[in-house]
């Protein structure tokens, strides 16, 4: 299934698609994740490479990601991976030349679509880029913890 969106923040040439992930997606998720996440400027992205992500792509979809992905005319713009049973958004990724067009508040959208009882979220406490998306979409900081791997802050917010 395939939704179709004209979003208005882009252009009004440009489509942006929204439709479910599938396995042929792995190496386009894994290029807009790792250059997504080096764009962030935390100092982790940079100790993980494409090929492990696109590695983990698999697990977690096997492990219950549900995935959606962002697409424009030139291929993959973002993604959206939740865990709806725990009512986590646990990834959302831009592409850093797409980032500001409204990608990342339509895959929001999507989100509270597929949980719209609300869900949770962790970022990355130096990520102000994220930190602010997600504030101005209602989310609010409810504490900070270390990531299990990386030792970086992590700020976790909630709906509402």
């Amino acid at each position: 299934m395939i939704w179709w969106v004209r979003w208005p923040y882009v252009d009004r040439m440009t489509v942006l698609r929204l439709r479910p992930f599938t396995p042929d997606d792995a190496p386009a998720l894994a290029a807009v994740w790792y250059g997504s996440w080096l764009s962030t400027g935390v100092s982790a992205a940079r100790t993980v490479g494409v090929d492990e992500l696109m590695a983990r792509v698999g697990r977690e979809v096997a492990a219950g990601w549900l995935v959606t992905v962002a697409e424009a005319d030139d291929g993959m713009v973002g993604f959206l991976a939740v865990l709806q049973a725990s009512r986590v958004l646990d990834q959302l990724f831009v592409s850093p030349e797409w980032k500001g067009r409204g990608v990342g508040r339509l895959l929001f959208a999507r989100a509270t679509e597929l949980m719209p009882n609300g869900f949770w979220l962790k970022t990355a406490a130096t990520n102000m880029e994220a930190r602010t998306f997600y504030e101005r979409r209602g989310m609010r900081a409810i504490g900070e913890e270390r990531h299990p791997v990386h030792g970086h802050a992590v700020a976790i917010y909630a709906a509402g």
